[in-house]
């Protein structure tokens, strides 16, 4: 059987079959009818152009304009494919700025201790970025305890230098460095005092709990010099009085320290003109020392008052003559309830010993 083309479905002879003029002319006259003309193609061309084909939208098929613009919103135009390039290229950049921005939010916000990472999206972070509050402080790092972050207007994540001191138990008379104290005490002690009268060598120890000590330290006073055995005679000076010591003394619990009390010095009992009373002892408390005052003079030498002691002491008067006809008296005793001078004798009566020193310890 026959097989006929594809398009113009013209017959096809088989191998064993034979041609003859009339098959032949058939096949011509059906090329003849199936292939247009000049004259048909220029019918053609001038019906497509007379054609009404409408512009395309979204609704609808047709004709459309292409463009190369990738910032038009028009809806009747198709994006060339370098427009499609560079819109893409633009896309692209701009999503890798986006990555690197999202990278920086998140190491900015774990920086102040707000849990972030690059996997949320972009509005959880720009919602942890609302909630952060923002600092307007002027706390410097003295002012936090060391160890704490904080932040203030100038940073963030700022750390605290200020010592933490806990709860001491605080002495009498010491110090309070300056840093945090979450509580304290004061230490337990009493309040208290110390009279040494009596002429001798003590030792003082320092209470539990005491830092500071408040000293009094009195020297002896001198004895009084011996007068002229007349009534009308020239009589002799006042031992000076001992000198005063006032002082406060930074010590340590359970130390000692030495005390000297001085004992006063003995008016003159020899008789005569040139009997001068001896000097008060001194007292002293560790290496603080009062001196004793010294002692009056006697008539043969004018009967001046002793001189008093140091830090403090005042010398005794000395003797008063009177003029002819009167009688003189013996010096009066240098000044102080504590170490004072020996009066002066006159008359041939016994100076004055020089009062015993003291010294007073208060906590």
């Amino acid at each position: 059987m026959p097989k006929d083309t594809d398009r113009l479905n013209l017959p096809l002879p088989l191998g064993n079959e034979n041609v003859t003029r009339e098959s032949i002319n058939t096949i011509f006259e059906k090329i003849d009818a199936g292939v247009a003309t000049q004259d048909d193609l220029d019918a053609l061309r001038e019906a497509v152009s007379k054609m009404d084909i409408p512009d395309a939208s979204l609704t609808q098929k047709g004709k459309v304009q292409l463009s190369d613009a990738i910032n038009s919103d028009a809806k009747d135009k198709a994006a060339t494919s370098s427009a499609v390039k560079l819109a893409f290229d633009e896309a692209t950049s701009a999503k890798q700025l986006g990555v690197e921005q999202k990278v920086k939010v998140v190491a900015a916000l774990n920086s102040i201790n707000v849990s972030a990472s690059t996997n949320e999206a972009w509005g959880e972070l720009i919602t942890k970025i609302s909630n952060v509050i923002v600092a307007t402080g002027n706390v410097t790092t003295t002012d936090v305890l060391a160890g704490k972050v904080f932040s203030n207007a100038i940073g963030n994540n700022l750390t605290g230098s200020m010592p933490n001191r806990g709860a001491p138990t605080l002495q009498l008379g010491g110090s309070i460095p300056n840093g945090y104290y979450s509580g304290g005490s004061i230490a337990n002690y009493s309040h208290g005092s110390q009279l040494y009268d009596v002429p001798g060598k003590y030792t003082f120890t320092v209470p539990s709990g005491i830092n500071l000590l408040f000293l009094i330290i009195i020297g002896a006073g001198g004895g009084g010099g011996y007068g002229s055995s007349s009534s009308m005679g020239e009589p002799g000076g006042g031992g000076g009085a001992g000198g005063i010591y006032i002082k406060e003394l930074s010590v340590s619990p359970g130390s000692s320290y030495n005390v000297i009390v001085g004992v006063g010095g003995e008016g003159y009992r020899g008789g005569g003109y040139y009997g001068s009373g001896s000097a008060g002892g001194s007292s002293s408390f560790g290496d603080l020392i009062a001196v004793g005052g010294a002692g009056g003079y006697g008539s043969k030498s004018g009967g001046y008052g002793g001189a008093g002691g140091g830090y403090g002491g005042k010398g005794g008067d000395g003797g008063s003559n009177a003029s002819s006809g009167s009688t003189n008296k013996g010096g009066a005793s240098g000044g102080g309830i504590f170490g004072a001078g020996g009066n002066g004798s006159y008359g041939g009566e016994n100076p004055g010993n020089g009062g015993t020193g003291r010294v007073i310890v208060i906590w």
